[in-house]
């Protein structure tokens, strides 16, 4: 809340010019024009403080009735646009694809993995185990990162696409 707060010099006795202090209550206020060297003659609330009242049934029918909607919206939500999906099919295509490459890998990564294992367990040559294991993991792990990071990429522009396309037309509107 603004005080505005009046007072005099207390070495001189003089009028000090009013000071406009914003502070939580007025004990504040009047604790911060004594620390700013003025002794407070008078106070007086310049924004007084409007009890808040509490929202009931008949508040509210009060307020439909004076001609204020009383329903509750949500911000409205950006939709980004679909012309850029029908615009380009084969980018949508091509990002599916390479959705299911990523997750064939991973299956693929999986059965070398559990080959890997297989020989370790029976007869076998343990260098070519141990490299399948190996092997298998780390390009099953990468092919997959890479494959689904290019899909998410492709996506990704054909949205960027769509919303400067959104952007474009809203401008040319204005």
């Amino acid at each position: 809340m603004l005080y505005k707060i009046k007072g005099v010099n207390p070495g001189t006795g003089k009028a000090m010019p009013a000071m406009r202090i914003e502070a939580v209550d007025e004990k504040t206020a009047v604790a911060v024009a004594v620390s700013r060297g003025m002794t407070v003659t008078s106070v007086v609330c310049i924004t007084p403080q409007v009890p808040k009242a509490p929202i009931t049934r008949k508040s509210v029918m009060k307020a439909v009735s004076a001609g204020f909607a009383a329903t509750r919206s949500e911000p409205p939500r950006y939709k980004p646009p679909t012309k850029a999906r029908k615009s380009y099919p084969w980018l949508s295509t091509l990002a599916n694809l390479y959705r299911i490459t990523a997750v064939l890998t991973i299956i693929i990564a999986f059965v070398g993995v559990i080959q890997g294992l297989r020989i370790l367990g029976g007869q076998g040559d343990e260098e070519l185990a141990w490299t399948l294991l190996i092997g298998s993991a780390i390009w099953g792990l990468f092919s997959f990162i890479t494959a689904a990071a290019i899909g998410e990429g492709i996506d990704l522009v054909i949205d960027v696409v769509a919303i400067l396309q959104d952007i474009r037309d809203r401008l040319s509107k204005q």
